[in-house]
């Protein structure tokens, strides 16, 4: 019944080959942590520049990937660690995204990218209560919120960093 596309293959998920069903799943790289073996729509993205706007950031993805970015969240410091009339500056993260499962992996699986000029590290977002790293006991660790346990606190991937424990909170409460 004629060619389709990698994506209409893909979305019909159990095929007819040979006259036997099989079924049609996500190539993820065996190496690939647990967490990004997940589906997911939502992506971290690690050391930005400072110079980054959600604009800038929406438009590198949706020129590069040809996708559609539905939010893009820069995350800033905290008020109360202003002094009084300081604005919150970026603090060099922020989380993308996409609905579109197979971009997102896409994106994650190069990891590395430039964006505004800087080299800026993407993996999918850990649900808040999961752990990139494992690892227990540590006092600075996100206890809700976005990254309390701090990015620049330890950098990010380094134990005490980005989602340790805790991560961003993805609704609720």
């Amino acid at each position: 019944p004629g060619l389709f596309s990698c994506k209409q293959w893909y979305q019909r998920r159990v095929r007819a080959v040979n006259g036997k069903s099989v079924e049609v799943k996500r190539a993820i790289p065996r190496d690939a942590d647990p967490d990004q073996r997940e589906k997911n729509t939502k992506m971290f993205v690690g050391g930005l520049s400072l110079n980054s706007t959600e604009d800038s950031i929406r438009q590198f993805f949706e020129s590069n990937f040809n996708c559609q970015v539905e939010s893009v969240d820069l995350i800033y410091q905290k008020k109360d660690q202003l002094e009084p009339g300081q604005e919150p500056r970026p603090r060099g993260f922020g989380f993308v995204t996409i609905n579109d499962f197979d971009v997102v992996d896409r994106i994650c699986v190069i990891r590395n990218h430039k964006i505004d000029g800087k080299e800026v590290e993407v993996k999918k977002a850990a649900p808040k209560g999961k752990s990139n790293a494992g690892g227990s006991g540590r006092g600075d660790r996100n206890q809700g919120g976005y990254n309390q346990g701090g990015y620049n606190r330890g950098g990010y991937n380094q134990g005490g960093g980005y989602n340790q424990g805790g991560g961003y909170n993805q609704g609720g409460g």
